[in-house]
């Protein structure tokens, strides 16, 4: 059976470089807004029938720059099957604002907290179990880099059907945009203990 992944998340949150690890590709990566400016396009390696999109690096669906309109116009126009949403672990707090915004697209979610050496190596552990809870989508833990734990994502990501539920956030703010940092500040601190994240 044919699938489409689409794979976002924030600039130099590894994005690419997991792209080019699933599809065998060697799609050009870096650290600032516009290096990936448009969709590239692979195949998974381990099934040719799963096609993979790497959506331009951006840090919300506004949408305001050529980034943000190619990655809105992409999930609207072409509805993929589940959405990668690649968040640099080492910067949980901003990242995840891209995350609650890609939830009202309505596509089953899975997000791929990257970088997770580098979490293990700072003390930090991150619970995918109550994370997952808190933000209402599976959570993985994987390495890019090193090749990590990519494998149980993609099974992750082929079997997830369930569409993520809208936010709704107990928290004050006089914007969208407050509540959902301060959505994101309070699962982050509610349970944090020493050298413990979540």
């Amino acid at each position: 059976m044919n699938k489409n992944i689409a794979l976002i998340g924030n600039p130099n949150s590894g994005k690419t470089t997991l792209f080019n690890l699933l599809t065998g590709l060697h799609r050009r990566t870096g650290n600032r807004t516009g290096v990936t400016v448009d969709e590239g396009f692979g195949r998974y390696k381990r099934d040719k029938n799963v096609k993979i999109a790497d959506l331009p690096g951006v840090y919300s669906l506004s949408p305001l720059s050529a980034d943000e309109i190619c990655a809105c116009n992409y999930l609207k126009n072409n509805k993929p099957d589940a959405i990668i949403n690649i968040v640099d672990g080492t910067n949980l707090e901003r990242h995840l604002n891209l995350t609650l915004l890609l939830k009202d697209y309505s596509v089953p979610m899975v997000v791929a907290i990257n970088m997770a050496d580098e979490v293990a190596a700072s003390g930090t552990v991150i619970d995918e179990k109550k994370l997952s809870e808190k933000l209402g989508v599976p959570v993985v833990l994987i390495s890019a880099r090193k090749n990590k734990n990519v494998n149980a994502l993609m099974e992750k990501a082929l079997s997830v059907t369930e569409i993520p539920k809208k936010n709704i956030y107990d928290t004050k703010g006089k914007s969208e945009e407050e509540k959902r940092f301060a959505f994101i500040s309070k699962i982050l601190k509610e349970k944090r203990k020493f050298h413990q994240m979540i």
